[in-house]
């Protein structure tokens, strides 16, 4: 047998969480910084204010703007709003939209599905 190949656990990283503020004014791109670097953050993910909504385009481009690590959308993602998330981030995460009525306790919606992944092509 080879030797064995350890694996690293990959840490995705909220910049700006909806659950949080800040008590005095910041700066995104160097928080996106020191999540990076101080923090190890493999991934960046920027939110909206709630579970549902999209994070400012501000958001997206001051934590593109201080990270060296991938920046993904990681709320308000449906079929009308990833082409945009996708120029904005390199990438995105939807949980809810993709359920039935995007309602989290719901099964996968196949149709949900289907129109994200041709929104997102075109």
């Amino acid at each position: 047998m080879g030797a064995r190949r350890r694996r690293r656990a990959r840490i995705f990283a909220d910049v700006d969480v909806k659950h949080a503020s800040p008590l005095a004014p910041y700066d995104l791109g160097q928080m996106a910084e020191d999540t990076f670097r101080r923090g190890r953050a493999d991934v960046l993910l920027v939110t909206g204010a709630a579970p549902a909504a999209r994070p400012p385009t501000t958001t997206c481009g001051g934590a593109r703007g201080g990270a060296r690590s991938a920046v993904l959308v990681a709320s308000g993602v449906t079929d009308r709003t990833v082409a945009r998330a996708l120029r904005e981030a390199h990438g995105a995460l939807v949980g809810s939209w993709l359920k039935r009525d995007g309602r989290v306790a719901a099964p996968v919606d196949r149709e949900r599905v289907r129109a994200l992944v041709e929104a997102a092509k075109g």
